[in-house]
């Protein structure tokens, strides 16, 4: 699989904050989280398919995001481009 930019610009910033021995500690650590939350929505997602079907999981799945883009369009806050790793 291939990470996708924001996952390597999060792993850059990442090694740089972090000093020391126990770099390679941490950035392991942070990819486990990745990994273990990634198994954790598919398996998620497989229990409710099994009383929902596809198009129900789906949707009840999406209501979330549905309801946050909603709120954050109406809220009037802008976002700025973060350019602080654009040299990496």
């Amino acid at each position: 699989m291939v990470p996708d930019t924001k996952e390597v610009l999060a792993d850059a910033r990442l090694q740089a904050a972090i000093t020391g021995p126990s770099r390679a500690t941490v950035t392991s650590l942070a990819q486990l989280g990745t990994d273990l939350s990634t198994l954790t929505t598919y398996a998620v997602y497989a229990g409710v398919f099994v009383f929902l079907g596809h198009s129900g999981t789906f949707a009840l799945l999406a209501a979330p995001y549905l309801v946050a883009s909603v709120l954050w369009a109406g809220s009037g806050v802008r976002r700025t481009r973060d350019r602080s790793c654009a040299r990496l």
